[in-house]
């Protein structure tokens, strides 16, 4: 059985229908009548919108109004600044903490709203003027990544209702996070270690602790005039520049909260000459308790009148998300404890690998408000998407915190025009790929085929969600079909559920095997051929090893396409098999360089490092 598509128009579909009725679960779907040529079904679940078709329902997916969503919108570089305009009332930032944004550290968590209001608005009102609809009801409506609440899916139905002049019938029944029949699923964290595991955990931490601190005085003892960069950076990152030794003038501080706590670890610092600091931890005055229950208060007073559109959507949720006690103390004492850890290591620049989300937005500002200037390396490649921060200079209403763009390569460099960044650039490579590149190998073969997930960033608000099933469904069935003994299919870790997968893998009679964890690397070493998102981290990755890759770009799309101009990128997963066949790969000498200065013929970490001495070479 082949899946419906989006772009194919079912044979029950009317030219018009006098109701909408909007549903998510099957339990709304027994509310109604299949046989009513009156009602027009928006279905948000891909696998129930494809039962539906097979039997006949007059349904769409509420995506189908999006397929042809390719006209520029300024939500397309400016997601992220519009996630922070809540903030600013009448062009002041009163969530301000000793010089820090409390409400701007959760840019990251309000851009899920924007993309999502962008995408349920747009689909409903294209879908109630396409069948000249005069009734919507409400069941429930969402959309996969973007589990919004009950109250912004009705506030935006209902909103769109009204401007339309249609009548809003209110019967919503919503599924909410956590229902196993989700296609995604709330991030959960393992259980925390109790009784004697708890007490073993922490007298380890607290060793660990201490050995690190007598560590860092010790060093710092001995070189008490040395130029010291913090680097704060994921393991990832920080382990590929542990590659090489910085220069005899710089002795790195890296936080040591964030790395693994192993002996090993600690003897690669000490040799390295790199100072491991623990994280201070500082508690709240009464008075700065005050101070932000105060800021709560000048919202509230603010936002007494209801707003319009998104601007009030915006507000419902940093009501209910942010602007609480429970979210912003905890996020006050972080500012505080970063203070700290200024005053007692003094760096003489700062290092991130991240530019939008605390702890490192907090090192950014307080740096700056210090005169500390700060570099930003990216940790995964943010072109093709050509999106603008507040942190590198592209916000009027905010200085630029960061000085320097440790760059990657040539794409890194374009990227940083095309957003109007204000730092300057300094090419280092990409330290992450030398792993990979240390598992080269001839490929060829077909035993193992490794199938990526595909799926839209957070920020392309015009990308589809739906693609990534029929991504896979046909995917698979292309490389069963070119004769692999093994496909993978290997889930990105974060909040799509294997469960999902699984079912569709059952109900398309699919051979293949489901993955979510485990170590990357091990996947790609396995691999003789992989097939997968031109747009990741992971791209690079494989390329590095090897291992052959066929990459794809599916439109619409935010991101801007004219990067990969004259690289090989397909966009019709239906000819796979003729893509393998023909060998239409992707160049890794090509890609590598574009986008990691490869032909440099200098290892990155040892770039990385000159990057950072006062004397560079």
């Amino acid at each position: 059985m082949k899946p419906h598509s989006l772009t194919d128009r079912p044979a029950t579909l009317n030219s018009r229908y006098n109701r909408l009725a909007l549903v998510s679960s099957p339990r709304h779907l027994a509310l109604l009548n299949k046989e009513d040529a009156d009602t027009l079904v928006v279905i948000c679940d891909w696998l129930l919108w494809q039962s539906a078709v097979t039997d006949g329902w007059h349904c769409v997916h509420f995506e189908t109004a999006l397929i042809d969503n390719h006209a520029p919108d300024p939500l397309d570089m400016d997601i992220m600044l519009r996630a922070n305009d809540w903030v600013w009332l009448d062009g002041v930032d009163h969530t301000l903490f000793h010089g820090v944004s409390l409400g701007r550290q959760f840019c990251s968590t309000a851009q899920y709203i924007v993309s999502a209001y962008y995408r349920m608005d747009l689909a409903l009102r294209k879908l109630l003027s396409e069948f000249s609809c005069r009734e919507v009801t409400l069941y429930d409506y969402w959309v996969d990544r973007y589990l919004v609440s009950p109250d912004l899916r009705h506030l935006i139905v209902a909103t769109v209702a009204r401007d339309m002049g249609v009548h809003f019938d209110d019967q919503l029944d919503p599924v909410l996070p956590g229902d196993p029949a989700l296609a995604a699923a709330p991030s959960t964290l393992g259980a925390p270690p109790t009784g004697w595991h708890k007490l073993a955990k922490q007298c380890g931490l607290a060793l660990h602790g201490y050995a690190m601190t007598v560590m860092v005085a010790v060093q710092r003892r001995l070189r008490p005039r040395v130029n010291r960069p913090l680097v704060i950076a994921n393991w990832n990152m920080v382990r590929s520049f542990l590659q090489s030794d910085p220069a005899d003038d710089c002795q790195p501080m890296v936080l040591a909260p964030t790395l693994p706590k192993t002996l090993n670890l600690l003897r690669r610092f000490w040799s390295a000459n790199i100072l491991p600091c623990p994280y201070p931890s500082v508690g709240l005055t009464q008075q700065e308790r005050e101070q932000i229950a105060a800021m709560v208060k000048v919202y509230e007073a603010h936002w007494s009148e209801p707003a319009e559109g998104l601007e009030e959507a915006m507000r419902r949720f940093m009501r209910a998300s942010v602007l609480t006690l429970d979210n912003l103390l905890p996020l006050a004492r972080q500012v505080k404890s970063v203070q700290a850890f200024l005053r007692r290591y003094r760096p003489s620049r700062i290092v991130v690998d991240g530019v939008k989300s605390p702890p490192l937005s907090i090192f950014l500002e307080l740096g700056k408000a210090q005169g500390i200037p700060a570099d930003y390396i990216w940790h995964s490649p943010l072109a093709p998407q050509n999106i603008r921060f507040d942190n590198l200079g592209c916000e009027s209403r905010q200085e630029a915190l960061v000085e320097r763009c440790l760059s990657w390569g040539k794409f890194n460099d374009m990227w940083l025009e095309r957003i109007g960044a204000a730092c300057s650039s300094v090419r280092v490579g990409n330290p992450v790929l030398a792993k990979y590149t240390a598992m080269k190998k001839s490929g060829g073969g077909r035993d193992v085929a490794l199938l990526l997930q595909l799926v839209p960033a957070f920020s392309d608000v015009r990308g589809l969600y739906l693609s990534q099933y029929e991504f896979f469904v046909e995917g698979v069935r292309q490389l069963n079909q070119l004769g692999y003994k093994r496909v993978i299919f290997k889930m990105h870790p974060s909040m799509w559920r294997e469960e999902y997968y699984e079912e569709i893998a059952r109900r398309f009679e699919l051979k293949v095997e489901i993955r979510k964890h485990g170590r990357f690397e091990d996947y790609v070493r396995e691999a003789d051929l992989v097939v997968g998102p031109m747009v990741s981290g992971a791209m690079l990755e494989v390329l590095a090893s090897g291992t052959p890759m066929v990459a794809y770009f599916l439109k619409p799309s935010t991101l801007d396409s004219t990067y990969f101009d004259g690289l090989n990128v397909q966009s019709d997963i239906s000819r796979l098999g003729e893509a393998v066949t023909n060998n239409e790969f992707l160049d890794p000498a090509v890609v590598l360089d574009l986008y990691c200065d490869s032909e440099c013929g200098q290892s990155p970490a040892e770039r990385f490092w000159q990057a950072l001495s006062r004397s560079p070479l």
